[in-house]
């Protein structure tokens, strides 16, 4: 049965990272984590980052270990990226994993200038531009996310002020 429907996706010309964009669970968290924060962390991954392949979607992220939780970056034009090769393009997704908490992944999406109309990766229904936004795709529920991300974001920045 799942063959029969990658087969009609595939037919059809459906792109199912467009079908992501209908999933609503998300929240806006630019009050705890600026659209600066995600940049400077960003590129200090990019600069003093290691690489290491965390998921079938892509190869090759951008990594770093941090306060016993690892980051990794995606890149904001998916898998047209299949291996985060920063001069092919920015990098609008920060995951950070949590082996051992009651949550494991935190997904977290910046919107940028351009990104609407520019059909950037990750982006759901209902995103404005110059915001960040926690995703819930992995059902572990935002109220529970919201509540241990601001320890681990603390946590994140201290290790890139300490390593400066």
């Amino acid at each position: 049965m799942k063959w029969m429907i990658a087969f009609i996706l595939l037919l059809t010309g459906c792109n199912t990272s467009r079908m992501i964009k209908d999933n609503n669970s998300y929240s806006n968290i630019t009050a705890t984590f600026s659209p600066g924060a995600f940049e400077q962390v960003k590129d200090f991954i990019l600069a003093k980052g290691e690489r290491r392949t965390y998921r079938n979607f892509d190869n090759h992220n951008p990594y770093l270990r941090f306060g016993g939780y690892e980051a990794y970056l995606g890149a904001d034009i998916g898998q047209r990226n299949l291996i985060n090769d920063p001069a092919l393009s920015d990098f609008n997704e920060l995951t950070i994993l949590d082996r051992d908490g009651p949550v494991r992944y935190y997904i977290i999406l910046i919107v940028r200038s351009g990104d609407l109309s520019g059909n950037k990766h990750g982006i759901r229904k209902g995103m404005t531009e110059g915001n960040v936004y926690l995703l819930d795709d992995y059902g572990a529920g935002l109220p529970q996310m919201k509540k241990n991300l601001p320890g681990i974001l603390q946590k994140l920045l201290a290790s890139v002020d300490e390593s400066r």
